[in-house]
Formats: structure tokens, C-alpha cells, sequence
């Protein structure tokens, strides 16, 4: 194994690092770990659920007489840590986690299957890189897998071998994965259909005699009002044996006249799948009515959270996410609040009446974040835009912000990259320069840096300038020059771990660094939270 680390995830929320070490010395005190790197949001500072482990090379196992990290991989694979299962795979950044080629999905897998049970399934026929199953809330798998290998040749060895054959009792099917983007309307093969419209008198044997001349029915069901009724809701669902015949059916018969009603016919689609077109649904109908809101209390509920917010209209729901935590006291799990929640009202007015009110006066006691909900993909397209709305326009007084000067409403001076000299000064150590840089140049207008003016600064006379170039495009892309810019704003608010909390940030990508350093109160937000983290790692 070329690469000494491995890449971990599953994890719950709850996983830290202190976490995750003690949990290796329980399954074995004879692997060495290096180091552990829980991968979190760099807002939230939450963790993503992924980690990265890093084993001593093959020289320096020699040296300790401890194991390396392929028996790390062999023995840690498919633990389970706090209620969920660890999946690890060797880490291998931007290389075979992209490669579709040899990835495997398997369906139809019976409900106990574990992971363990996928990668010994499949192992016969080549190296595994990954094997992991899907599962549901309470455990059981959820019918399917992914099995990758690592070369081409090993999957179709595996899928000729494998696909359609029976394993405990259920026949599964092994297909090449094909990425969401890459799926066409021509690989949805389906034949199971949904038929609403039916008329209310309409029985199992009606359904069946409506549908069978377009090919072999397997089931035909009109889903009842209740078990013992005579009427039905008006839907049912027809499986034919063969997808062309079912595709066939739905051509034919959607939109026929069956009793003064049109049948609708479509897809029958997983429960999963439903609910997810349910909620965009509900989305584009309640757009711009719906709030996210943080900074909840812990004990907050959705029924006390509904009433906070029915003073400024009708709410037709709210909710607070929940997450399951373990009590370090008593060892239990409880649903305590993660902090933020959604409010839906059922007029555009109301939400914006929700929105002013909160910036002015506190709601449960406390100073709510509140604003207008949108998807998790638009979002993140947002956080992930090279221009940020960080300085939407001009501030008080028409003035733009100038490099090297605080962002509006950061307290106290914001630190520049300082100019560079050569690495080594010729005693071995890294010097800088220390005369001023160009952002200490006195700006006109302007009171010298670190002077109070004795008089409210007046706005300018002259039109503004033009809008220049976004700060953040002037802010260091080196790592090793961020790195000298953020090391000061750190120290200056937690200066015993300056060091490790600026490591941590620089373990982020170069665009959400920069995005950080463009929010004061999300930067202070970050630190805070970074050194709640290592305060915890230190105790006993």
C-alpha cells in the first residue's frame, strides 16, 4: 500500500477526534495513528461525518514494530462507532473517488445485509477499493449497495459472475454506476405504474382486466379507503412483468376516459423519491414564505417555536432539526436541537414582517439569524461563487473598502500580508521585512492607522469611485502566504492555540478561507467553536 492514509466516513456528528482514537485502541492498542483529521463545515465548524487517518510509512513501522495502515484498514473496516458503522477506503484525493468506470451498484439486497457481507460477496473477483451499503433509520439495509474495485477488468469480472444471481434468497441485480448527471430518461426502466382517476367502485379483478391486453400483469391493487370499505381512494398501482410492456400501457391508456373520469398514469415512484418531488413541490408553492432561522436555545420545540412566530401571521409549519446526541454522564442518546430551524408562513407579507422584526428586537429571548430559506444546491453554488456578496455597495458615507483597511464592522485593525524576503537570511532562519508594507501608506481622507480623529469623519465631496476589484481577489492564494495573513487574526483571539486553529483553517480549500476572512462575525463564529473543540480534546 503506497499511500498511508485512509479515508473514513459514516461517522456520526458527534465523532471527534478523541473519539475516534480511543475507539482504534479499543479494537486494537497495537496501531499507531499518526493523526486524525475530522473534516467539518466551515461555517458551522460541525463535522461533516469524514475523516482522514495517517499511518507511519513502512520505515518507521520497522523502527516502532507496530502495524501499518493496510492492517489498520483490514481491522478498523466496518466497526462501529457510536451507532454507526465506520467505512474506510485507502485516500487517495481527486483519483480513484472519481472514477465511475469500476464502481458497482447493486439492488435488491435483503434487509439484514451488511457492508461486511457486500465486500465478502464481491472480494472473489478482484481488489476492493470501497464496498458499502445503504441504510435506513433503524438499521436494515435499504435494498441497495456500491462496490468499487480497483481496476475495470475486476468489476466486469464481477458483474458477468454475480448479476442476477440469488444471495439469501433474494435476486439481485449488479449494473455499472452511472453519476445522477449521466442518467438519461432512456435508462429509467421501470415497470410499475401509477393509475389515479379510477373510478370509486372499481375492485383488484377491474384494474387488472384494464390493463391486461398491453402485456403480463405481475399485481394489480386499488388501495382502499380501509380494509373492510367497498369504495377505494381513487389510485391503485399496476406491475406489469416486462418494462417495455408497462411503458407500452401508459401510452396507450393515459388520459382514456374510464366513467367520466381521465386516467392518470406514471411511474410509480419509491417512497424516497415521493417525498423529495413532494418537498420541491412544496418549495415553488411557499417561495419566499419559508425562514430559516439559527441560533436557537437547546430545549426549543416545534410547537413552542410555531408559537414565537404566530404574532406576525398564520404559520403553516415549523420545525426545529433535531440530532441524536450521546450524554457523556449517562451514556444515553437524546434528540437535542442543532441550533436552527425552518418557519413557513402562508403569505409572502408575513415572512417579510418576520424578517424586519427580528433585526430590531429579540424573539425567545434572544436575537434570532433569520433569513429566507433557499435549496442546499443554490446555496452552495452561492458559498462556492469566486465573488461572494461579502460588500453588496458603497457603506456610510459613500466610501468602498480599501485594502488593508477593517472590513465594515470589524473590530480593530485587519491585518495585511506582509512583504517577503528570500526563505533564509543565511543563519537558517526565515526573516521578513520589517519596514512598512503599502497598506500602512496613510490614505487621504483618512486619520493615520491607530488614531481616533478628533471629529465625525465627513463623507467625501468628490462622487465615489468606482467600485474596484473585490477585496477578495487581493487576499494571498499561496497556502503558506495565507497562512502568515491568518496566523494574527487568530492570535489575537485565542493566542494558545493560534497555531492549530490556523492550521485548521488552512486545511480548508483556498475560495472558503477566503470567504471566512470576508465575514468578521463568521471568523470569530469559527474560533470559537475551533477552540470549544481542542478545549474538549484536552480534558481528561
Amino acid at each position: 500500500m503506497n499511500q498511508f492514509k485512509l479515508f473514513a466516513s459514516g461517522l456520526s456528528a458527534d465523532v471527534d477526534e478523541d473519539v475516534l482514537m480511543k475507539h482504534i485502541e479499543r479494537v486494537n492498542k497495537s496501531i499507531h495513528v499518526k493523526g486524525i483529521v475530522i473534516m467539518r463545515d466551515h461555517q458551522t465548524f460541525r463535522s461533516k461525518g469524514l475523516s482522514i487517518l495517517e499511518f507511519p510509512n513502512q520505515e518507521e513501522c520497522k523502527n516502532c514494530g507496530k502495524c501499518v495502515g493496510d492492517k489498520a484498514l483490514r481491522e478498523l473496516n466496518y466497526t462501529e462507532v457510536l451507532g454507526n458503522e465506520l467505512s474506510l477506503c485507502p485516500y487517495r484525493p481527486g483519483g480513484m473517488r472519481d472514477k465511475t468506470a469500476s464502481n458497482l451498484f447493486v439492488k435488491n439486497l435483503p434487509g439484514e445485509t451488511k457492508s461486511a457481507d457486500l465486500h465478502q460477496l464481491f472480494a472473489p473477483f478482484g481488489k476492493i477499493f470501497s464496498a458499502r451499503v445503504k441504510y435506513n433509520p433503524n438499521g436494515t439495509c435499504k435494498g441497495y449497495g456500491y462496490v468499487q474495485y480497483e481496476t475495470k477488468e475486476d468489476a466486469d469480472k464481477a458483474l458477468g459472475a454475480l448479476n442476477g444471481e440469488t444471495y439469501k434468497g433474494s435476486k439481485i441485480t449488479v449494473e455499472h454506476f452511472l453519476a445522477s448527471g449521466s442518467r438519461t430518461a432512456s435508462f429509467m426502466k421501470y415497470n410499475n405504474l401509477f393509475v389515479k382517476n379510477i373510478p370509486k367502485n372499481f375492485t383488484d379483478k377491474d384494474l387488472v382486466s384494464l390493463f391486461e391486453p398491453h402485456g403480463e400483469i405481475v399485481s394489480a391493487v386499488v388501495i382502499k379507503e380501509s380494509p373492510d370499505a367497498s369504495g377505494n381512494k381513487g389510485f391503485g398501482f399496476v406491475c406489469f412483468k416486462k418494462a417495455e410492456e408497462a411503458k407500452n400501457a401508459e401510452d396507450k391508456l393515459k388520459n382514456l376516459s374510464v366513467e367520466g373520469q381521465n386516467l392518470f398514469i406514471c411511474r410509480a415512484l419509491p417512497k424516497e423519491e415521493r417525498r423529495k418531488q413532494l418537498r420541491e413541490e412544496r418549495l415553488r408553492a411557499f417561495k419566499d414564505c419559508n425562514l430559516y432561522v439559527k441560533e436557537l436555545p437547546e430545549d426549543i420545540t416545534d410547537e413552542k417555536l410555531k408559537e414565537a412566530f404566530e404574532q406576525f401571521g398564520k404559520v403553516v409549519s415549523a420545525r426545529v432539526m433535531l440530532e441524536r446526541r450521546q450524554n457523556l454522564e449517562t451514556g444515553e442518546t437524546e434528540m437535542k436541537s442543532r441550533g436552527f430551524g425552518f418557519v413557513c408562513f402562508n403569505e409572502k407579507q408575513s415572512a417579510s414582517d418576520a424578517l424586519v422584526t427580528a433585526s430590531s428586537q429579540p424573539i425567545l429571548g434572544r436575537f434570532l439569524y433569520i433569513a429566507i430559506a433557499e435549496k442546499k444546491e443554490d446555496r452552495l453554488a452561492r458559498m462556492a461563487s469566486p465573488f461572494p456578496m461579502a460588500f453588496p455597495g458603497p457603506r456610510p458615507g459613500g466610501m468602498y473598502p480599501v485594502y488593508g483597511m477593517p472590513p465594515y464592522g470589524y473590530p480593530g485593525p485587519y491585518p495585511a500580508p506582509r512583504p517577503r524576503r528570500p526563505r533564509n537570511d543565511g543563519r537558517g532562519r526565515r526573516r521578513y521585512q520589517e519596514h512598512p508594507g503599502p497598506h500602512m501608506m496613510p490614505i487621504q481622507g483618512m486619520p493615520p492607522m491607530g488614531m481616533v480623529p478628533p471629529y465625525p469623519m465627513q463623507p467625501p465631496i468628490q462622487p465615489p469611485m468606482p467600485m474596484p476589484e473585490p477585496l477578495m481577489a487581493e487576499l494571498p492564494t499561496d497556502k503558506e502566504q495565507l497562512g502568515e495573513f491568518l496566523y494574527p487574526l487568530v492570535e489575537s483571539k485565542a493566542p494558545r492555540f493560534a497555531a492549530k486553529i490556523t492550521g485548521m483553517l488552512l486545511e480548508m480549500d483556498i475560495k472558503q478561507i477566503h470567504s471566512i476572512l470576508m465575514d468578521p462575525a463568521q471568523l470569530d463564529k469559527w474560533i470559537s467553536e475551533a477552540m470549544r473543540v481542542l478545549n474538549k480534546s484536552e480534558q481528561p
